[in-house]
């Protein structure tokens, strides 16, 4: 168990939770300040090994979030001061700055997204739910899922349509509801 001095304790899987959890959010901060992709998976291991070694420093119920985003702005800086020193070219302190709160906004945005996706898909009918999660989960073509469903591949088409179109719409409309009760 990891334990902070105010005596607050973090359990070992809570922490492997969280930062499981949160993979893909920083892969995709680290994505938005470092260009390469291979530096990106190197960020992102550093950045991982300095969480799992702060681990105490985190203080349960506080935002692990915005904890392993700055962590990671942090690994990202000092991977662009060493490209510099290798003489490689780098953005500009100014511009990497930018588009860390950029990023980090950008994140919010997704994570919002997802969130809402995920209240709008609970509402679809078990039927509808059932092509969205064939198509777009299991990768099955409108042909095989019509013959696996006994429908006709173009009325699943359109029907597929219609659910985009619906799940778009409450998309925004979650988003819009979360950003209102949000601070």
């Amino acid at each position: 168990m990891a334990k902070k001095k105010s005596g607050n304790i973090l359990e070992l899987g809570e922490f492997v939770r969280l930062l499981t959890e949160h993979q893909a959010v920083i892969r995709g901060y680290i994505r938005s300040l470092i260009p390469n992709a291979s530096d990106v998976n190197d960020v992102l291991q550093n950045t991982n090994l300095a969480l799992w070694e702060r681990r105490e420093d985190f203080e349960p119920g506080t935002n692990f979030k915005a904890w392993a985003c700055a962590v990671a702005r942090f690994r990202s800086l000092e991977h662009r001061n060493k490209m510099k020193k290798n003489q490689m070219l780098v953005f500009d302190e100014d511009l990497v700055n930018l588009l860390a709160d950029e990023g980090g906004d950008a994140q919010d945005e997704v994570e919002l997204e997802r969130l809402a996706l995920d209240g709008c898909l609970e509402k679809l009918s078990p039927k509808n739910f059932s092509l969205v999660r064939a198509r777009y989960h299991r990768n099955i073509t409108l042909i095989d899922y019509a013959h696996e469903d006994g429908r006709d591949a173009a009325s699943l088409r359109v029907i597929l349509n219609r659910i985009r179109s619906a799940l778009r719409e409450c998309i925004e409309q979650q988003v819009a509801l979360l950003k209102k009760q949000t601070p």
